[in-house]
This record gives structure tokens, C-alpha cells and sequence, in this order.
């Protein structure tokens, strides 16, 4: 008999990683780190990728602007250019659960598309609820956006500020 399972303990893979850095609104390198003009194709990443005082640490629910830190005045330079920033969605309708890749759109039909998704899966701690991690542009929390979840459809999310739960 397994050491482990005497004391009641479990295994746990990836998925369940998955959903505790979700829930929590934790980026995952490698999948939410990711360079936005980056082709598939390429395989240099660019210069300044994952800069501590760049675009990638703004981050809407992670970054203090009230108080000075090395490379701040990057970080403001780069606020003034790049709108675009990881938030978490919240699907506010039923369908397919969110995924890496998906795009999202500010409307249910046509409309312009806005981001995309980097992380997403459900919530156990919400009912099996989709969540996820997007890199938008031009959103703020509270405002309704649609998240291509199949060829067919879009799912109404909310932009939340993590942790979900």
C-alpha cells in the first residue's frame, strides 16, 4: 500500500494545477506569457521579452503604480502606448468552456475582435463556471465582451479582476 494513501492522501495532475492557479488568477509561464505580435512560425522571441519593467507586468490586478520601483518610468511608457492587458473573464452564459486560443469579441455577433485567450477552464469553486485569462484591448472590469467558443456561437463573459473566488 502506498505511504500516501494511508493517510488519505490523493494524486493530482496538472488539471487540478490548473484550476487552483485559475481560481486564483495566477499566469501560468509558457501559456499566458506570451508575446501578442508573435507568430507560430517564428522561433526568435523579441527583444525585451518578459521585461520586468515592460508592458508584460501590467497585469491590471497585479502591478502597484502608486509607489516607485526600478524601471517604472518604462512601465509608464509603455502604459501610454500598449492598451492591451491580461484580465480574467467570467462566462456569464452555458457553453463550450473557455480555452487558450479563443478569440473574444466586444459583440454577440460581427463586432470587432478585442483579444484573445490564454488560459481557461472551469470553476469547481463556482459550480463548473468557464473562467479564464485574456489579453484584451480597450476593456475595463465590469464590461461584457463574447468569447468564440465554437464555430457556431459566442459565450457572454464579464471582465473580472482575479482572484475569481
Amino acid at each position: 500500500m502506498d505511504k500516501g494513501a494511508s493517510h488519505g492522501l490523493v494524486p493530482v495532475g496538472l488539471g487540478a494545477r490548473d484550476t487552483l492557479r485559475l481560481e486564483k488568477g495566477y499566469l501560468l509561464s509558457g501559456q499566458d506569457f506570451i508575446w501578442p505580435q508573435l507568430d507560430s512560425e517564428d522561433s526568435a522571441l523579441p527583444e525585451g521579452f518578459l521585461d520586468r519593467d515592460s508592458w508584460q507586468t501590467n497585469v491590471p490586478f497585479g502591478l502597484d503604480m502608486e509607489h516607485g520601483f526600478i524601471g517604472k518610468h518604462r512601465v509608464e511608457e509603455s502604459m501610454k502606448t500598449d492598451t492591451q492587458r491580461w484580465w480574467g473573464l467570467r462566462y456569464l452564459g452555458k457553453g463550450p468552456l473557455p480555452r487558450p486560443g479563443k478569440a473574444v469579441f466586444s459583440d454577440s455577433e460581427g463586432g470587432d475582435e478585442i483579444g484573445w485567450m490564454t488560459s481557461g477552464g472551469p470553476s469547481p469553486s463556482l459550480g463548473n463556471c468557464g473562467i479564464g485569462m485574456a489579453y484584451l484591448d480597450g476593456v475595463s472590469e465590469g464590461d461584457k465582451v463574447f468569447v468564440q467558443a465554437s464555430p457556431r456561437g459566442r459565450v457572454e463573459a464579464e471582465i473580472v479582476r482575479p482572484p475569481f473566488i
